[in-house]
């Protein structure tokens, strides 16, 4: 049997840290392949409208096109697997994803600082927080309510909050930034909505409509020394 094409062989090695990067921003992803003619919406959509699956299995089908793309394509394998880079490569909360797909089919990346590469920490990505413990609502606020409150809206739709519940928070605390997000931070706290979860919320700081993943070092920092002790 011939060799997998390198491209496939890349995608092989990332697949488990690229369905756990999109599972949280599936509809974004589903998306992004239909603009790059990976698959037709009616197939993103069928794809998003199977809730008994859970979102990492989601990803993995809507995963399962773009190998299906690469290899039924005897001349365009590169120009496909360019065109999948090229959709995480527009977010910088992604470049790790990126270098390390880009590294599988021998392509020069930027691995850091060529004058001190002691120096080079790997970008941050929400499947490093996987480890922490539950979130305690304190250090929401502390660590990251500041930073989301001007957000707080597009943070509650990512964490699965309906938007007539938003609504309500807006007209009960009269648009009190503050007052909205931590109450979006209670209402996730218990469990009606999305998984309540560090890594969680890192993916709904990453996502396109909030855009806060640059934020994720120095949160990623905090928490590795406060769960160290």
């Amino acid at each position: 049997m011939a060799d997998e094409p390198v491209e496939i062989s890349a995608l092989n090695a990332n697949v488990s840290f690229i369905t756990d990067t999109v599972s949280g921003n599936l509809q974004w992803f589903a998306n992004s392949l239909v603009e790059k003619n990976f698959i037709t919406r009616r197939v993103a959509q069928g794809v998003l409208a199977t809730p008994q699956l859970a979102p990492d299995r989601q990803a993995g089908q809507l995963l399962d096109s773009v190998f299906t793309k690469i290899r039924t394509s005897d001349t365009r394998q590169r120009q496909w697997f360019d065109a999948f880079v090229d959709i995480f490569s527009r977010d910088g909360a992604y470049q790790d994803l990126v270098r390390r797909l880009k590294k599988g089919v021998g392509s020069k990346t930027n691995e850091g600082p060529t004058d001190n590469p002691a120096s080079y920490k790997p970008r941050i990505t929400p499947a490093d927080f996987a480890d922490f413990p539950s979130p305690e609502l304190i250090d929401l606020l502390e660590l990251v309510g500041m930073d989301l409150r001007a957000q707080w809206k597009d943070v509650g739709t990512k964490l699965g909050i309906p938007q007539p519940d938003l609504e309500a928070y807006d007209e009960d605390y009269r648009g009190n930034s503050l007052r909205c997000i931590t109450k979006v931070f209670n209402t996730w706290h218990d469990g009606i909505t999305s998984e309540y979860s560090w890594r969680q919320l890192a993916k709904t700081m990453c996502s396109p409509i909030v855009n806060k993943g640059g934020l994720l070092p120095a949160l990623y920092d905090t928490l590795r020394n406060k769960y160290a002790t």
